[in-house]
C-alpha cells in the first residue's frame, strides 16, 4: 500500500507556541499539561533556545530511520491511569551545525525536557545543551545548561581558558562569569546531581534550582538567552575551525596540544574520535535516561537513543584554585584512620603534622608551597595551570565558587577525581570515575557511600558502587550502577519488594507503565511479558510458585453463560411467561440491563451502539463495554428496553465486527466507537464493495479515489492524455501522482499536449514535477522529423547552418548517413558545431561551404549563400593575378588620406585594389583609426593591425592633437561644399584641438590672445603662453613694470621683485624681467636675511630674498650686468682703517672711526694710507682725516681762565674719547686734594701757573697746587702711571671730558657736594712709599662723606670692594676727586678742601710726548688696549703681549683676530677675492674654466645656472643656446626661429623625446604618439586600446 516515509527536512519549528500546540495535539501530553502548569514553562525555555539558536544557523526538521518524515519520536504508555509520554524532535542545521533534538518526557510524578544543538565532529566550537525538569505542582524547576567542550579540560587548559574564562568576541561576559551572576540571583540556589555521571562530566554547567513563580522564571530565561548568546558567538567567532586539522587545533587548544610529530598528531585526533564515539551514549548515562527506560521500555528508549545518536565532549570550570578551594581540597581529604593519636603522617615526605578531622578521621599538614593529596595521600608540589606534579599530571584543582573539584591522572586508566563535602547529608565523599573505561566508580571513603538521593541520606551498604535511591513508584526499590554496560537500566533493578517480581509490561507489543510496574502477581521466569525477576536477601532467587490445581470437569450451563455481564453473585432464576428465566439483579459497570415480559426483571446485559463487550485484562468473569475500535463498527443493542422471551437469544450484547474481511483494509471507520456499516469509509486507493462484507476493491490502471476516505463506488478515470506509470507501487489515492504524464506529452494549463516538433520528453513524469512543464529540446544543431518524440534518439534531423564536429569546413564531398541521429552509435558523430563565419550550411552536408570572392558571415551558423557579404570597414582587395581577399579601410601610409566604409554590402559594391578605389576618403589630409567595433569575426585578415576594430563610419575619421579641421574650399569650385580637409598643424601663436578628435566637423585653428604666444601644432588655449615679461588676463599678456618680473608660460600676474631689489625695464623687450633671477642688487644695497647667523651675509644668499642698504662700514658696489641673472652680492665688510660714510654706499670713502691719513702725508686722499689716528686726535668715520682733541676751559673766581689742550689714551671714534692734558679740581671736590706738603716738590723757577703744569713730565700722573700770594707757589707730585695688573698701593683721580668745562667760583669754593662732574673715567697712579704710609695713616685727601668733613686723618677703608665699585661710587660723588688703594687696608673713597687762594690740577700722561720708559708699568693685560680702563679688546688686525698701553697694529701685510695676545698671532693675510675672470685664492692664479665665471666678487670660479654657460676666462654667464627643443618638436630648415617643426604632423609623423633638435623616424613596428613625443606600440593610443 502506501510507501516508506520520505526521509527529509521541513521548516523548523519558531515559537514556544507551536512547540504546546504540537505537544497539546498528543493526548498523552495534553493531560499532563493541564495537571503540571511548570511543564508548559519547560516547553517555552526550549522554544526561546530553538528561536536564539535558529537566528545564528537556522534549523530545520531532519527525520531519523526511527522516526516519522517530519524528525518526530513518539512513544507513549496505554492502560489505566495516566499514560506517560516521550516525545522526540530531531533537527538538522547549516555547518557547523550537525544536529540537534528537543526531547519532552512526561508522567504524573515528574516532568523532563532536554535539547541539545551538537556541532560537527570536525568543528572546536562546544555543543550547547540544556535540560530542565519541574516538580508535578511547577513550584521548583530544575535548570542545567552547558557548553560541552570538545577536547580534554585536564589536557589542554588552554580550550578551557579560551571558551569559559574569556568572553567570546563581541561580548564582554565569559561563561563562567555568567554562572557567577546566576548563582547570586535571589531566585537561583545551586543544585548538586544525584548522576555521578553529570557531576563528573558536566562541571562546568549552569545546574540551579530555580523557584517556580514569575521571578524565578523571569530569572530563568534571561540566564538562557545569555547563554546563548555567548554560545552563538562562539559559533560566529570559531564555527570553521577543524578539529581535524592540526592547524586550527593548536589554534583553539594551544600549541601544547599538538605534538611535533605527525603519528602523534594522528594518535591525538584519533583519540578527539574515540571521544566524539563516546558522547554519542552520553544520554544513556543519565539519570533521567535511567528512569524513562524504566517508564517506556528498553525497546522505546533504543529508539529514543538511535534518534538522538551525535557528537559531544565533556567539559570542566576553569580557575586555579583559589586558597579557599586549596584549604579545602586540602583540609577536606577523608582517611580510614583512627584520627592522629597514632600520627599516621610521621614520615611521610614534606609533611609537618597531623589534624584530627570529623568523624574520627585525619589530614597531614604540608610544608610551606606542598599541598596534601587527598588520593595518594602525599605532599605534593603545585605547579602552573594548577598541576601538582606535572611530570605524571597527579592532580589538578579546579574550583567553582564554594564546590572544589580536583583531578588525578595516575597512569593508564585516568582516573577523574572530585570533592565535594556536605553532599545531601554525607559529609565527606569523594570517588573516583574512570573516564576511559567507563563507569568503574570506586569508593575512596573509607566505608561511607555516594548518596545519590536527593534529600535522603545514605544507606550502609558492603556496595561501594550502589546508588541509595528511594524510586518515586516504590520506596523499596533501589538502583544499582551497572558497570558493564555503562548505563542505569531495569536490567539491572534489584528491589526489596517481600518477594515481589517488576513487570515491564502487560503485553509483550505495550510499552510499560511509568507507575504500577511492581507486580503484585507471583513472579515467573518464563512469563514473556517479565523481564526482570527480582533477587531477594541479598541476591538469591526467589522461592518458587506453587503448582496450580487441576481444572474441574464442565458442568451445567451456569447462569454467566446466559447474562455474561452480570455481577458477580447477581444472576438468579425467575418465572417470566410461565418459564424460568435467569435475571441478572445488577449488570457489570457500563453495561445496559434489558427487561423481560415483566418490564422489570433483567433478562440480558448489553453494550450501547458503538461499544463492544470484552473480558477485562486478567480476568475470566469480568466483562466491559470498551469503545469500538478504529476500523470497525459495533452495533450494541439498539432495541427496545423490554422484550419478549422469545427476543432474548437474539439481543445483541456487543459485538465487535471488523468493516474489512480477513487480511483486507480497503475500508476504514473516522473515529472510534462506530456502529453501523455505513461508517465504514473507503479508504483513498479503494471503493465502496458492491455487497456488504466484501472487500473495497482496489483502483487500478489509470484509475484512483480520493483519500484519507471516500464513498465512491468505482473509481475515477484519469483525464485524456495522462496515465499511471505501470507497476505502480502505492495506493492510487492522489491524482497528482497517479495520474502522469506520458513520454512525448508535456502539460499546459492543466491539459496534456503532444510535444512539437524538435523536442522529446521521456518517461512517466508527475504533474507537480517542474519537468512536467516543458518538453527536453533536440541537443544543438538537431531537429526531430514528427510531433511526440519519446526519446532523444527521435533527434535524427541536421539543422542548417551546424555541420558534423570534426568535418573540415568546405569538404563538400561529406554526406549525411541514413541512420544518424543526436546519441548515435559506433562510426556515427553525433556532436555538432555551427557553420564558422566565412561559411553556411543548408542541413544537406556533414561540413559546411565556404563564402565566395573572399566574402564572410555576419555570425556563425549562416544556412544560405545570401547571408555571404563584405563586413562595414572591409573592402575585397583586388589584384591581377591574384585571388580576391578582405583587407580594412585605414589611412594610406604614403600619402596621408584616411578612409572608411559603412555597411553590409555585396561583393561587387566593395572591390578595388585599395583604400581609396573601395572606401570612403575622410577628407584631405584628414586620418583614419580602426576605432569602430568590428562586426565581423576576428582574423579575416592576415597580421590584422588591430583586431575587433575597423573604420566603418565618418567617427573613424580624426585629426592629431594642435591640428585642425575645416571645409575644404578648393572643391567648391566643383560644387562640394560639405567635404573637410586637415589643417596640420595649426600655425605658431594659433592653437588647435587639444586631444584626437574623431568623426567629420568643423574645428579650426584659433588665436593665441594679444602678446601671448605658441608653437606650430599647439594644442589648446593652454598652449598659449606670455614670454619673459609679461602678465597674463583675460584680455592677453602686458609687460611688467620697473621692479618686477613674470616666467615665460607663466600665465599669471607679475611678481614684484623682493624689497630693495630692481630690474632693467626696456620697452617692448621684457627679456631682463623674465624672472626673480633677474631682480638685482643695486649698488650699496646687500642680501640680507633675518634668519641667518649672519643677517648682512647670510650663508645661502638667493633671489627670493631682499636686498638692504648697507649700514655705514659696509659697501657693495653693485650686481651683475644686465641680461645675466642676479649673484645676490651681500654687503662687504670695508677694509682694515677703511669705512664707508652712510648706508647704501657702493665703496669705502672714508677712513674708520679712530683712523685717519697721518699728517705726514699732508695731499693724500686714499682710504690706503688711513692709519690709526696720533695721541690726542679723533675720527668718527665721517672723514679720511682725524681731529685735535677739543680744548677745555677752565675758570677760578681769583684767578685767570686756563685753557688745556686734549690727550687721549686709545684710537679716539669721537671727542668723547678726549681727556684735557690739565684738569682742575671742580669746587665741589675742594681748592686742594689736601696731601700733605711732604709729598710736594716746590718749583720756585716757575713764573706762573702756566709754567708750574707745564714743567709736569708727559709720562707720569702728576698733581700742581698753586697757591696764590705774592709771586706765587708752584707744587707737584709726580706718579708713575700703571695697568690693572699693578697690586701696589695706587692713587686713582677722574678723567673729565674735553667738552666739560670745569668750572669754579668763589661761592663753590668751601662747598662740598655730591653733584656729579660728568666724568666717567679714572687715572691709577703708583704711590711711593712715603706717600703710601700717608695715605695708610689717612693723610692723602678727605673722606667726601659730609658727616666727616672735619673730623681729622678720617678715612674709611673698605667703602667700596674694588676699582669698579669705586669708580661708580666716585662717579656719582662731585665731592669725590679719586680714591686710594693700600694693600691690607683696602679702598677708600676721597676728597679735597678748601683754601682760598689755592687752585689745585691733574696732569694726565700725553703719550704723544712721554718716554715710555719712564712709565714701565703703563700696561695693559695682554689682548687689551686702551690704558687706564683696558676695558677695550683688541680688534681684528692689532695685538697687545701685555707690554703695551694700547694695542698695536699687525705689520703690513699681516693681520689678527681679534683679541690678539702676542705679535705672533699676527699672520700674513690671505687673499679672499681673485680678479675677474679668476679663481683659486689665494694665489689667484687659475683661470675659470668655460661654465664657470669670477666678477672679481669671488676667491674661486663659480658654476653657471643650467641654462646659462660661460667662455674660458669669462666674469659673467650667458644663457645657453638652444641645443634641444621641446618635446614634438624639431629644427625646421631655413626657419627663422629654432624648434617650430611639429615633428607628428610631418609625413611620414615623426617624434622628437626632448633630447634633441631633430624630429626622427620611429623604430621599425612603432608608430608616433599622438603629441609626437615618443613611440609606441601601433594603434596603442585608440580607443578602447590598452597600453
Amino acid at each position: 500500500m502506501g510507501g516508506a516515509a520520505a526521509r527529509g527536512a521541513q521548516a523548523a519549528p519558531a515559537g514556544a507556541e507551536l512547540l504546546l500546540a504540537e505537544l497539546a495535539a498528543e493526548p498523552a501530553f495534553a493531560a499532563h499539561l493541564e495537571a503540571q502548569p511548570g511543564f508548559s514553562f519547560l516547553v517555552e525555555m526550549h522554544a526561546a533556545l530553538h528561536d536564539a539558536v535558529q537566528r545564528a544557523a537556522p534549523l530545520r526538521r531532519a527525520a531519523t530511520a526511527v522516526s516519522d518524515g517530519a524528525g518526530v519520536l513518539l512513544r507513549r504508555t496505554q492502560g489505566e491511569g495516566p499514560a506517560a509520554a516521550l516525545r522526540v524532535q530531531t533537527l538538522t542545521g547549516p555547518a557547523p551545525i550537525d544536529w540537534a533534538h528537543h526531547t519532552f518526557a512526561i508522567a504524573p510524578s515528574f516532568g523532563y525536557s532536554k535539547s541539545s544543538v551538537f556541532t560537527a565532529d570536525d568543528c572546536l566550537t562546544p555543543h550547547l545543551e540544556l535540560e530542565m525538569g519541574t516538580s508535578g505542582d511547577g513550584r521548583r524547576l530544575l535548570m542545567y545548561i552547558n557548553m560541552d567542550p570538545r577536547l580534554s579540560l585536564t589536557l589542554h587548559p588552554r580550550y578551557l581558558a579560551a571558551y569559559y574564562t574569556a568572553p567570546p568576541p563581541g561580548r564582554g561576559e565569559s561563561w563562567m562569569g555568567l554562572e557567577a551572576r546566576a548563582a547570586a540571583l535571589p531566585a537561583f540556589a545551586r543544585f548538586t546531581s544525584p548522576s555521578l555521571h553529570v557531576r563528573a562530566c558536566s562541571a562546568s554547567a549552569i545546574l540551579f534550582n530555580v523557584t517556580g513563580d514569575d521571578a524565578g522564571r523571569a530569572a530563568a530565561r534571561g540566564v538562557l538567552d545569555e547563554a546563548v548568546a555567548i554560545w552563538a558567538a562562539w559559533l560566529a567567532a570559531g564555527g570553521s575551525n577543524s578539529a581535524a586539522d592540526a592547524r586550527a587545533l593548536a589554534a583553539a587548544a594551544g600549541p601544547d596540544a599538538v605534538p611535533a610529530d605527525a603519528a602523534a598528531q594522528q594518535q591525538l585526533l584519533a583519540e578527539l574520535a574515540a571521544r566524539s564515539a563516546a558522547w554519542r551514549r552520553f544520554p544513556r548515562r543519565e539519570e533521567a535516561a535511567g528512569m524513562m527506560v524504566h517508564a517506556f521500555g528498553e525497546a522505546a528508549m533504543a529508539d529514543y537513543w538511535d534518534s538522538m545518536a551525535g557528537d559531544a565532549r565533556v567539559r570542566l570550570p576553569a580557575g586555579g584554585g583559589a586558597p579557599a578551594c586549596q584549604a579545602a581540597l586540602t583540609q577536606g581529604a577523608a582517611c580510614t584512620r583512627t584520627g592522629c593519636s597514632t600520627d599516621p603522617c610521621t614520615g611521610r615526605p614534606g609533611t609537618t603534622g597531623c589534624v584530627n578531622l570529623a568523624n574520627g578521621r585525619y589530614a597531614c599538614t604540608c610544608q610551606e608551597g606542598l599541598n596534601w593529596d587527598m588520593t595518594i595521600k602525599a605532599c605534593l608540589s603545585p605547579s602552573v595551570n594548577g598541576f601538582l606534579n606535572p611530570s605524571t599530571f597527579r592532580v589538578m584543582q579546579i574550583c567553582r565558587s564554594a564546590e572544589c573539584a580536583g583531578w588525578v591522572v595516575d597512569g593508564p586508566p585516568v582516573y577523574n577525581v572530585y570533592s565535594q563535602p556536605a553532599l545531601s547529608g554525607a559529609a565527606l565523599q569523594d570517588w573516583a570515575m574512570n573516564d576511559r573505561g567507563g563507569g568503574q566508580f570506586a569508593l575512596e571513603s573509607g566505608g561511607y557511600c555516594v548518596d545519590a538521593c536527593i534529600g535522603v541520606t545514605c544507606g550502609g551498604t558492603d556496595h561501594g558502587n550502589v546508588i541509595v535511591y528511594p524510586c518515586h513508584y516504590a520506596p523499596n526499590q533501589r538502583w544499582y550502577y551497572d558497570g558493564e554496560a555503562d548505563q542505569f537500566s531495569g536490567r539491572m533493578l534489584r528491589a526489596a519488594s517481600n518477594g515481589r517480581c517488576l513487570t515491564s509490561c502487560s503485553a509483550a507489543n505495550q510499552f510499560c507503565a511509568f507507575v504500577g510496574d511492581v507486580s503484585t502477581a507471583p513472579c515467573d521466569a518464563n512469563d514473556p511479558a517479565q523481564r526482570w525477576t527480582t533477587v531477594v536477601n541479598g541476591g538469591a532467587p526467589p522461592p518458587p510458585a506453587p503448582s496450580p490445581a487441576p481444572e474441574p470437569a464442565p458442568g451445567p450451563p451456569q447462569c454467566s453463560d446466559s447474562i455474561a455481564a452480570c455481577a458477580p453473585k447477581r444472576c438468579t432464576v425467575r418465572t417470566l411467561d410461565n418459564r424460568d428465566t435467569y435475571v441478572c439483579l445488577r449488570c457489570q459497570a457500563g453495561h445496559l440491563g434489558i427487561t423481560g415480559p415483566d418490564g422489570s426483571s433483567i433478562v440480558q446485559c448489553v453494550c450501547r451502539p458503538g461499544f463492544y463487550q470484552a473480558l477485562k485484562d486478567g480476568t475470566t468473569n469480568q466483562y466491559q463495554c470498551r469503545p469500538c475500535p478504529l476500523n470497525s463498527f459495533c452495533p450494541g443493542y439498539n432495541g427496545p428496553r423490554s422484550v419478549g422471551l422469545a427476543a432474548i437469544p437474539s439481543i445483541n450484547t456487543g459485538e465487535l465486527i471488523p468493516c474489512n474481511p480477513p487480511l483486507y483494509d480497503g475500508l476504514i471507520t473516522k473515529a472510534e466507537r462506530s456502529s453501523r456499516r455505513s461508517d465504514c469509509w473507503a479508504r483513498g486507493g479503494f471503493v465502496l464493495p458492491q455487497k456488504a462484507g466484501d472487500p473495497a476493491p482496489e483502483c487500478t490502471n489509470s484509475t484512483y479515489s480520493p483519500g484519507p476516505y471516500n464513498r465512491l463506488v468505482t473509481c475515477v478515470r484519469c483525464p485524456a492524455g495522462f496515465a499511471t506509470p505501470a507497476n505502480y507501487p502505492y495506493l492510487q489515492d492522489d491524482k497528482n501522482k497517479v495520474c502522469q504524464l506520458p513520454p512525448g506529452r508535456y502539460l499546459d494549463g492543466g491539459l496534456s499536449i503532444t510535444c512539437p516538433v524538435g523536442t522529446y520528453r521521456s518517461g512517466m513524469v508527475l504533474v507537480t514535477d517542474i519537468k512536467a512543464i516543458q518538453c527536453m529540446s533536440c541537443p544543438t544543431g538537431w531537429t526531430t522529423t514528427i510531433k511526440g518524440a519519446t526519446s532523444v534518439q527521435a533527434c535524427n534531423q541536421l539543422l542548417p547552418g551546424y555541420m558534423i564536429a570534426g568535418y573540415t569546413p568546405g569538404d563538400l564531398t561529406a554526406t549525411l548517413p541514413l541512420n544518424l541521429h543526436a546519441v548515435g552509435g559506433p562510426g556515427n558523430p553525433t556532436n555538432v558545431s555551427f557553420c564558422p563565419i566565412g561559411f553556411f550550411g543548408n542541413g544537406t552536408t556533414l561540413a559546411c561551404i565556404r563564402c565566395p570572392s573572399a566574402a564572410t558571415t555576419r555570425d556563425v551558423g549562416s544556412t544560405t549563400a545570401d547571408d555571404c557579404a563584405v563586413p562595414p570597414g572591409y573592402y575585397i582587395k583586388t589584384a591581377p593575378g591574384a585571388a580576391p581577399r578582405l583587407d580594412k579601410c585605414v589611412t594610406d601610409v604614403a600619402t596621408g588620406q584616411g578612409y572608411y566604409r559603412t555597411g553590409w554590402v555585396a561583393v561587387s559594391e566593395a572591390s578595388g585594389a585599395d583604400s581609396a578605389a573601395a572606401c570612403t576618403a575622410c577628407g584631405k589630409d584628414i586620418l583614419a583609426a580602426l576605432v569602430d567595433v568590428d562586426e565581423a569575426s576576428a582574423g579575416l585578415v592576415p597580421n590584422d593591425p588591430r583586431p575587433g576594430y575597423v573604420a566603418s563610419t565618418s567617427t573613424a575619421c580624426y585629426i592629431l592633437p594642435g591640428w585642425g579641421m575645416g571645409l575644404d574650399t578648393s572643391l567648391f569650385a566643383n560644387g562640394t561644399y560639405n567635404a573637410y580637409m586637415a589643417i596640420k598643424p595649426c600655425p605658431a601663436n594659433m592653437y588647435g584641438a587639444v586631444t584626437t578628435v574623431y568623426g567629420l566637423g568643423a574645428a579650426p585653428c584659433k588665436p593665441c590672445p594679444s602678446n601671448l604666444l605658441s608653437a606650430p601644432g599647439s594644442a589648446g588655449f593652454n598652449d598659449c603662453k606670455n614670454p619673459k615679461g609679461y602678465s597674463y588676463t583675460s584680455e592677453g599678456a602686458n609687460q611688467c613694470p620697473d621692479n618686477s618680473y613674470a616666467p615665460k608660460g607663466r600665465m599669471g600676474p607679475c611678481q614684484l621683485c623682493p624689497d630693495g631689489r630692481v630690474t632693467a625695464y626696456v620697452p617692448g623687450n621684457g627679456t631682463f624681467q623674465a624672472s626673480v633671477r633677474d631682480c638685482k642688487v643695486p649698488p650699496g644695497y646687500g642680501v640680507f636675511s633675518n634668519d641667518a647667523a649672519q643677517p648682512w651675509a647670510p650663508a645661502n644668499a638667493d633671489a627670493s630674498m631682499p636686498a638692504v642698504a648697507c649700514p655705514a662700514g659696509l659697501y657693495q658696489p653693485g650686481d651683475s650686468d644686465a641680461g645675466q641673472p642676479s649673484r645676490n652680492p651681500t654687503c662687504l665688510p670695508c677694509p682694515r682703517g677703511q669705512w664707508s660714510s652712510a648706508a647704501g654706499s657702493a665703496a669705502c670713502d672714508v677712513c674708520a672711526p679712530g683712523w685717519g691719513i697721518p699728517s705726514s702725508k699732508p695731499n693724500s686722499t686714499s682710504t690706503s694710507d688711513c692709519a690709526p689716528c696720533e695721541s690726542g686726535k679723533t675720527q668718527d668715520g665721517s672723514s679720511l682725516w682725524c681731529s685735535a682733541c677739543p680744548s677745555t676751559a677752565f675758570n677760578h673766581p681769583v684767578g685767570d681762565k686756563y685753557t688745556s689742550y686734549g690727550v687721549t689714551f686709545t684710537s679716539a671714534t669721537g671727542v668723547d674719547g678726549c681727556v684735557p692734558r690739565y684738569a682742575q679740581l671742580p669746587a665741589p671736590a675742594g681748592a686742594r686734594l689736601a696731601l700733605p706738603d711732604s709729598l710736594f716738590a716746590v718749583d720756585a723757577g716757575a713764573a706762573d701757573m702756566a709754567a708750574c703744569m707745564a714743567a709736569c713730565d708727559p709720562s707720569q700722573c702728576c698733581v700742581v697746587q698753586w697757591e696764590a700770594g705774592g709771586a706765587g707757589t708752584c707744587k707737584r707730585a709726580e706718579l708713575a702711571p700703571v695697568g690693572p695688573a699693578y697690586s701696589g698701593a695706587a692713587f686713582f683721580y677722574k678723567l673729565p671730558p674735553s667738552q666739560l668745562v670745569a668750572g669754579a667760583s668763589a661761592d663753590k669754593v668751601t662747598a662740598k657736594t655730591t653733584q656729579q662732574t660728568g666724568a666717567g673715567a679714572f687715572a691709577r697712579c703708583a704711590m711711593g712709599a712715603p706717600m703710601a704710609a700717608l695715605a695708610a695713616a689717612g693723610k692723602v685727601g678727605t673722606p667726601p662723606d659730609r658727616a666727616l668733613v672735619e673730623a681729622v686723618d678720617a678715612v674709611s677703608w673698605g667703602e667700596c670692594a674694588d676699582e669698579a665699585a669705586c669708580a661708580a661710587k666716585c662717579a656719582t660723588n662731585a665731592a669725590c676727586w679719586g680714591w686710594i688703594y693700600v694693600p691690607g687696608k683696602g679702598f677708600a673713597l676721597r676728597g679735597g678742601e678748601d683754601q682760598i687762594g689755592v687752585r689745585s690740577w691733574f696732569a694726565s700722561p700725553d703719550w704723544g710726548r712721554a718716554d715710555l720708559s719712564r712709565a714701565p708699568d703703563a700696561k695693559c693685560p695682554a689682548g687689551t688696549g686702551g690704558l687706564f680702563t683696558c676695558e677695550q679688546r683688541c680688534p681684528a688686525g692689532t695685538y697687545n703681549d701685555g707690554t703695551f698701553r694700547d694695542c698695536e697694529p699687525c705689520p703690513a701685510g699681516t693681520s689678527s683676530a681679534a683679541g690678539a695676545r702676542a705679535l705672533a698671532e699676527c699672520v700674513a693675510v690671505p687673499r679672499t677675492t681673485c680678479n675677474a675672470g679668476y679663481g683659486g685664492a689665494p694665489a689667484c692664479t687659475t683661470q675659470c674654466a668655460p661654465g664657470t665665471f669670477n666678477n672679481g666678487m669671488f676667491g674661486s670660479c663659480q658654476a653657471c645656472d643650467a641654462d646659462e654657460t660661460s667662455q674660458a676666462g669669462a666674469s659673467f654667464c650667458t644663457p645657453l643656446a638652444a641645443s634641444v627643443c621641446d618635446a614634438g618638436y624639431g629644427d625646421a630648415a631655413g626657419a627663422k626661429e629654432p624648434c617650430t617643426l611639429h615633428c607628428r604632423s610631418q609625413s611620414p609623423p615623426a617624434f622628437n623625446d626632448g633630447t634633441t633638435d631633430a624630429c626622427r623616424a620611429c623604430p621599425a613596428g612603432q608608430e608616433p604618439n599622438n603629441k609626437g613625443t615618443a613611440c609606441v606600440a601601433p594603434n596603442s593610443q585608440l580607443p578602447g586600446a590598452q597600453g
